[in-house]
Parts: C-alpha cells; structure tokens; sequence
C-alpha cells in the first residue's frame, strides 16, 4: 500500500489535544519510522530539529538515511507531540497515542526506530512479543526481529556513551544491507505479468 499525498508534515492531517505540538512528518511512504516520546522544545519543526537529537542525526546521516539533514526514507514522530511543561497526564497520552498507532499503522514503516526509555517501552510493549523490561536502553543498537516490524532501540542521545554512536550506526548500515521489507511477491494470484507485493 501505497500512501499518496503530497505533505511531509503532518501528512494525515491529525489534530492532538493541545495547542502546541510537534506533528509526524518526513516520508509517508518511509521504511524508517524515527519514534521519540515527547518535544523538549517547542520550536522545531520536527523530531529531527529538537537539539537533543543532534548525536542521532550525525549517525543517520553517516548511514544515508538523512540527505544533508532532509529527510530521506524516514519518517518522524512523537508519541505525545504535545510541547508543555510537566508531565502529561494518563489521560492525555493514551489520548495522544491513539493518534499515534493510526500514524504508525498508515505509514506502515519496515523498521521503527523507538528513541529514549519510553518510547522504547511503549513499542516493545505494544508492537512486538518481547516484554519490556528494567532495562530497555541496554537493547540499543540491538536488531529485534519481529513478526510485523524490525526495531531497534535507540538510548537517548543526550545520554551516549563511548561508543554507543558506532553501535547504532553498524547495526544501520547492516540492516540496510539486506531486503529489510520482508514482502511477499502474490504476483501470482492476479492478472497479468506483473509482481504484487505486499508485507
């Protein structure tokens, strides 16, 4: 499935519950989804350009998933895209990832790139068969095969230590070079010579 529209920014038009907030953007049809949890700024204009992702950047770009800071075959969002100070309250964020799994869903991303402790616990807990545990940052840089998604975790780059940029970027660069889509040609339950295929 292809998605067909011509905005990169908040390409589903999705309205969260607040004023200011950060909305999904990059390439819907991407086969990188970048997941963070919350803005700390409330003036970037994505996920991308809050500073503290500054580190991560350099990586994706070293590995070809960013073009000079554009984005590439990646697509970025916040599972609460809210900018406010405090933490949000149950009630908002399971308001505001609802929103998020039907972006995540319509994107329908191979890979999914969950940054910082709580988005990487929200997408092992809610998109693949491994439980989240005490220490999910230790999975950074670690490819988790699942059944829909690949994932890897990322720590929060304002929290990197020696070596963990080379760590993420070797695993990068190695799942980009293999088929990471996992699709199945059905070509051959439709008419007509050419391939159909799908995840």
């Amino acid at each position: 499935m292809k998605v067909i529209t011509d905005r990169t920014r908040n390409p589903f038009g999705f309205a969260p519950p607040c004023e200011e907030f950060i909305p999904g953007s990059g390439d819907p049809n991407a086969d990188f989804h970048l997941i963070g949890d919350r803005p700390s700024e409330p003036t970037a204009a994505d996920l991308l350009e809050d500073g503290r992702f500054e580190p991560l950047r350099v990586v994706l770009e070293t590995v070809g998933l960013l073009d000079a800071g554009a984005a590439g075959s990646i697509y970025t969002s916040y599972l609460y895209p809210c900018y406010q100070n405090g933490e949000p309250t149950p009630a908002a964020r399971e308001a505001a990832e609802a929103l998020f799994d039907a972006e995540l869903r319509a994107i329908t991303a191979h890979v999914l790139l969950p940054v910082g402790e709580q988005a990487i616990e929200f997408v092992l807990r809610n998109y693949s068969s491994m439980a989240p545990g005490e220490r999910s940052t230790a999975l950074h840089g670690t490819e988790i095969t699942n059944g829909s998604w690949i994932i890897v975790p990322i720590r929060d780059p304002a929290a990197w230590e020696a070596g963990d940029a080379e760590t993420l970027e070797s695993t990068l660069r190695s799942l980009r070079s293999f088929d990471y889509r996992r699709e199945s040609d059905l070509g051959r339950h439709v008419t007509g010579p050419g391939s159909y295929r799908v995840r």
